[in-house]
């Protein structure tokens, strides 16, 4: 199976595990600071946990490579509810060459959610925060802590 045009997933034989590989561009048209860039993804998973890691050869288009791992687990509750945790380290090769000069080099990320599906919704609450690296880097304002509600409906355009 494909997952979108550059990304493979499947069953890593009868093991359990499952991977998903796939490639992502970010792009960032209205952006004078920082050119959209490439990004590999390669993630393992089993039983609701999931390892990743993630690399940029040419991150935020500045020429620094940056690599981020992440390990989360989904787990099952009762009343259809489902509680969802992970933690993230991104690091980045050079300081010197990041947007805001003088700041760390890496940052840890971490999430904690509860979902439950409804009337063919999926409604999340998701608490989300990083290290004080993460605002040192990118400011209060994106790398502070903040709850975040929503409401998502999955559809396929294409069978």
């Amino acid at each position: 199976m494909f997952r979108g045009p550059l990304g493979l997933s499947g069953a890593l034989g009868d093991s359990g595990w499952d991977y998903d590989a796939y490639a992502i561009y970010y792009a960032y048209p209205s952006s004078d600071e920082v050119d959209g860039y490439p990004e590999l993804i390669l993630a393992l998973g089993r039983d609701g946990l999931v390892a990743s890691l993630a690399y940029a050869w040419d991150n935020y288009g500045l020429g620094e490579t940056a690599v981020y791992l992440k390990l989360a687990k989904e787990q099952e509750l009762p009343a259809g509810f489902a509680l969802h945790a992970s933690l993230g380290y991104s690091h980045f090769s050079s300081p010197e060459t990041d947007f805001h000069l003088g700041a760390p080099d890496d940052y840890f990320d971490w999430n904690l959610a509860v979902s439950r599906p409804l009337a063919g919704f999926d409604l999340r609450l998701d608490y989300f925060d990083t290290d004080g690296n993460g605002n040192a880097l990118f400011g209060r304002e994106l790398a502070d802590r903040r709850l975040v509600f929503s409401i998502a409906r999955t559809f396929r355009l294409l069978e």
